[in-house]
């Protein structure tokens, strides 16, 4: 499957991959699934743009529902700059939970940066998504 992505620069489009650990505590959450959600998101890209790619990556460890997260704040600044054409992330629950997180796909749907989760199957350019 082959997405249409059209970079806003006319040649290389700015990707923003999202990944996250909820406890990154030993005994917890492994840290490397940090690295292993990078590589799954990098995979998606390859299978399903053909778009030259420029990307950055917002890793973070907290747990979903915290809404004072730093790279959360990071996370959404790097939206607010307009400059992103895509942010991918493996599932809506690795950024926020609950009502925040249709807040934040909307507020991608205003900055025109086209957000895509993959497990959640959430396209914001498809109109007819249901967020669930």
């Amino acid at each position: 499957m082959s997405i249409s992505l059209t970079p806003q620069n006319g040649h290389t489009a700015e990707v923003l991959l999202v990944t996250r650990v909820s406890d990154a505590r030993p005994g917890k959450q492994d840290v490397r699934s940090l690295t292993d959600q990078q590589h799954m998101l990098e995979k998606w890209l390859r299978a399903n743009l053909t778009v030259r790619l420029k990307v950055t990556v917002n890793s973070c460890k907290g747990r979903g529902e915290e809404i004072d997260r730093k790279e959360l704040f990071d996370l959404i600044d790097l939206v607010d700059s307009e400059r992103f054409d895509l942010l991918l992330v493996e599932d809506l629950g690795r950024i926020l939970r609950r009502a925040r997180a249709i807040e934040f796909v909307e507020n991608c749907v205003d900055r025109k940066t086209r957000m895509i989760t993959v497990n959640d199957h959430i396209d914001s350019r498809i109109e007819d998504a249901v967020l669930v």
